[in-house]
């Protein structure tokens, strides 16, 4: 607290005319918990810098779009078993989380959510998810083990475009659509093993993969 006071002259005499008390801008605290409600709000906490860690928990249904989007200095997330839907570009940019664990009961992940979110290493993703949005881990370029769920029908464009540590590869045997440029520059990809019931798969879904040796069917 800051404490200010004037003192004013009156003739031979002094005064104290007013007595202010300042309080500094309270900022973010570091470490957010989130809690009681259904869903985190479009744009909440976006590009807030001061959060280090994200707790959210059970009860939580949805992650609102860019509700965490530009919070660069964000590192650790913990999401609750409740989770069905990560919003468009939710957690995009957040180029410090490295450890990314997605719930069981989720069922959508949207345009976006996690492009750029270049310190991941490793996602496992829920066995009730049909559909993995649009450039949803772009440029996820430390991502080396991706175990895609048995439920998987559809991968969208762009969906793992520029995951450049990414060298191996099991498409299960659900996935039927793999969309135009899903794996575009995963340049360290050696390893592939298609399903038997693949019916599409996009433009360039495997351009500048220059490392790709062996495909399996």
């Amino acid at each position: 607290m800051i404490l200010i006071i004037i003192i004013v002259k009156i003739g031979k005499c002094y005064k104290i005319s007013q007595i202010f008390s300042l309080f500094p801008k309270e900022t973010m605290p570091r470490t957010i918990t989130i809690s009681g409600v259904k869903s985190i709000q479009t744009e909440e906490y976006k590009n807030n810098n001061e959060i280090t860690e994200v707790k959210i928990g059970e009860g939580v249904e949805i992650i609102g779009t860019s509700a965490f989007s530009g919070c660069s200095n964000l590192k650790y997330v913990e999401l609750p078993s409740t989770l069905e839907v990560i919003g468009n570009w939710a957690f995009e940019d957040c180029a410090e989380i490295n450890e990314l664990i997605l719930p069981y009961n989720l069922i959508e992940i949207g345009y976006e959510s996690f492009s750029g979110c270049s310190s991941i290493k490793e996602i496992s993703l829920s066995d009730k998810l049909s559909k993995i949005g649009q450039s949803a881990f772009g440029n996820c370029s430390g991502l080396a083990k991706l175990d895609l769920p048995k439920s998987l029908k559809k991968i969208e464009d762009d969906a793992f475009v520029d995951c450049s540590n990414l060298s191996s590869l099991c498409l299960p045997d659900s996935l039927i659509e793999i969309g135009d440029s899903a794996f575009t520059g995963c340049s360290s990809l050696k390893y592939i093993r298609f399903p038997d019931n693949i019916e599409e798969i996009g433009d360039g879904a495997f351009y500048e993969c220059p490392s790709l040796e062996v495909i399996y069917c």
